[in-house]
């Protein structure tokens, strides 16, 4: 499962994972690489979560409901500034939906596109 504070969260459910050892990623002091393979195929999906201070992603992996691999565990994410970031994502997300919904109000009515012919 990928935590990102602005897209939000992925989920994928695979059959097979594996967790790199941590390693100096130049310029950055420690990354760890996670693979996964997604259901009825055959390549692995890397990713790779490197210690940027601007960077907020992490990664968990969860067996039957627990968690058993935790990627702030190995890098660490600065969990402060992604609840800030989380926050500010959605209140953005609102805000654009609502610009939206306003903008286009009544543009779907078909009774206004659709003219009937009159017969009589």
């Amino acid at each position: 499962m990928e935590h990102d504070a602005i897209r939000g969260r992925r989920e994928w459910v695979v059959p097979k994972f594996r967790v790199g050892e941590i390693e100096p990623d130049d310029p950055y002091a420690k990354s760890v690489l996670v693979s996964i393979v997604e259901p009825r195929k055959r390549t692995w999906l890397h990713s790779r979560i490197v210690d940027r201070r601007d960077d907020v992603i992490f990664l968990t992996i969860e067996v039957e409901g627990c968690v058993v691999y935790d990627s702030r565990e190995d890098v660490p994410c600065d969990m402060e500034r992604f609840r800030v970031l989380e926050m500010r994502a959605r209140a953005e997300e609102e805000a654009i939906a609502k610009r939206f919904a306003a903008d286009f109000a009544g543009r779907n009515d078909v009774r206004r596109r659709v003219r009937v012919p009159n017969y009589d």
